[in-house]
């Protein structure tokens, strides 16, 4: 027994001291790292900006390397490089590219970065619908319009607006 504890309680105070030299941020870090839930709820609880998504883009993929098999992790990471791609184009002004690469995302999750993914798939739609109503082709138009306005957005108004806009110009008028 006194051997036992002759060899646990130097490395107990090895562990002891190494844990508390990492400073509170390190120690959440690490949790953050070993936790998809946590960064998940990171990801809500911060300001959502592209740059959140890169730094748990970064979380995700360490916390993949620890744990490769860990399948939330895998699925989070996966969207989050896919929005963080989808809102490149978007910065691109490639509208259809964005769309392509946030509906995925968005329908498999909705409000993920905090609704993040809704508002730039929204404003794409916005945009695409206009390229689309400025080369006069109004089906299009109508169609981009229509998705917007069926997204989940605090407010849907513009896309509708446009929608009923763009739906008279598609209205056949007797002759």
């Amino acid at each position: 027994m006194w051997r036992r504890n002759s060899v646990v309680a130097p490395v107990r105070m090895k562990y002891t001291t190494a844990m508390a030299k990492y400073t509170s941020s390190d120690r959440y870090d690490t949790l953050m790292i070993f936790c998809p839930s946590c960064i998940r709820s990171w990801m809500v609880s911060s300001e959502t900006s592209a740059d959140a998504a890169e730094t748990a883009l970064s979380m995700f993929q360490q916390a993949l390397t620890l744990k490769p098999r860990e399948s939330e992790a895998t699925t989070l990471r996966d969207q989050t490089q896919i929005f963080i791609t989808g809102n490149s184009a978007f910065q691109k002004g490639e509208w259809r590219s964005a769309i392509a690469l946030l509906r995925p995302v968005y329908d498999q999750a909705p409000g993920f970065l905090n609704g993040m993914v809704a508002t730039r798939l929204y404003d794409a739609y916005l945009e695409s619908g206009s390229a689309y109503q400025r080369e006069r082709n109004y089906v299009d138009a109508f169609k981009d319009y229509t998705a917007a306005s069926e997204l989940q957005v605090p407010d849907a108004s513009r896309a509708q607006e446009r929608v009923r806009m763009v739906g008279l110009l598609l209205t056949p008028t007797p002759t």
